[in-house]
């Protein structure tokens, strides 16, 4: 039984791989605007986080009886990373095409971002500690 589970989660994730695909080339083709991109992972993964510290210094702030507004304001900067993406996706498409793409875009980035971003956070203490190990080499023998 695990087994048929398995493949039938190894099924979904390549039907929406490959719908996901084919919507971006049909996209392509028809407006001349490519969805997922580098550029819109990186800016989901900057609206991510201003989401996600917005909300831990908003209820930071609510525990200790201070001001939320910080953590709110946060918030809305990402919120409004987000929503000037999807300006951008409406505009380079039609009003369809444009907000049914959005949605499809954030919502896998956003899963794909909330996953990657522990593991950039041990890159980056791994390359940090490699590089700090690392002695300069000077040639004696000319």
């Amino acid at each position: 039984m695990l087994v048929i589970k398995i493949f039938i989660g190894l099924a979904i994730i390549f039907g929406l791989y490959t719908g996901v695909k084919r919507f971006n080339i049909l996209c392509n083709d028809k407006f001349g605007h490519v969805f997922f991109t580098k550029h819109a992972f990186i800016a989901t993964i900057a609206a991510l986080i201003l989401i996600l510290i917005g909300n831990w210094w908003r209820q930071s702030a609510a525990q200790s009886h201070g001001d939320v507004l910080n953590g709110i304001i946060i918030m809305a900067l990402g919120l409004a990373i987000a929503g000037y993406m999807i300006v951008v996706n409406v505009r380079e498409t039609d009003i369809v095409y444009g907000v049914g793409g959005s949605v499809v875009q954030l919502g896998a980035f956003f899963i794909l971002a909330y996953l990657a971003i522990p593991l950039m956070i041990v890159a980056a203490f791994f390359c940090f500690f490699a590089n700090a190990r690392v002695v300069p080499v000077r040639v004696v023998n000319k």
